[in-house]
């Protein structure tokens, strides 16, 4: 695993995601990029299916090539047009931001339709009114993607969101080091 990945998976709360999910069955994380977060989490249990879904080529292959293990998939796909099964996890890590808060929508309905009964939708996302968190997590953003607009939401926002879709959402900042915004709602 090299420095970017090692870095990546120290921001994010990868253990408590990995708790979150259920142990076996279909896990998606739509947005994968080079697919660190995905790799950790069929890591953690042999029993999950973890799939990773990115539109960008270059990152996928760098996924596939870095990451070969039998639980674990990466698929170069359009996460709007990509042809999902049912599943019993799904994993949204600093990816909504980047599509429209219309797309926001339109995707995690589209998610949820697959989304077995008991299935978890797990959001790590930029809260808008995180202060100075968010601010250093706009430059992070800018620096990695600068021809990208970006599309925070609040806390607030998130919350209401996947409760009108029927979740109910508990959320918590759960990497505390990190001087960028790190909120986690667990969806169920």
């Amino acid at each position: 695993m090299n420095i970017f990945a090692q870095f990546r998976n120290m921001m994010l709360p990868v253990k408590e995601m990995n708790l979150a999910l259920p142990r076996q069955g279909r896990v998606y994380e739509v947005g994968c990029g080079r697919g660190t977060l995905a790799h950790a989490l069929a890591e953690f249990e042999n029993k999950r299916k973890v799939i990773g879904i990115d539109i960008d080529r270059r990152k996928i292959q760098t996924a596939q090539s870095a990451f070969k293990i039998s639980n674990l998939q990466f698929v170069e796909a359009n996460a709007f047009v990509f042809k999902y099964q049912s599943c019993n996890g799904v994993i949204f890590s600093d990816f909504l931001h980047h599509i429209p808060y219309s797309q926001q929508i339109v995707l995690l309905k589209r998610l949820h339709h697959f989304l077995k009964q008991k299935g978890v939708l797990v959001i790590k996302e930029i809260d808008l009114d995180d202060g100075i968190r968010m601010w250093l997590s706009r430059i992070w953003d800018y620096l990695l993607y600068p021809k990208d607009r970006i599309y925070y939401r609040s806390k607030a926002d998130w919350i209401r969101l996947v409760e009108t879709l029927g979740f109910s959402v508990s959320c918590e900042r759960k990497v505390r080091w990190f001087p960028g915004s790190t909120l986690l709602y667990i969806c169920q």
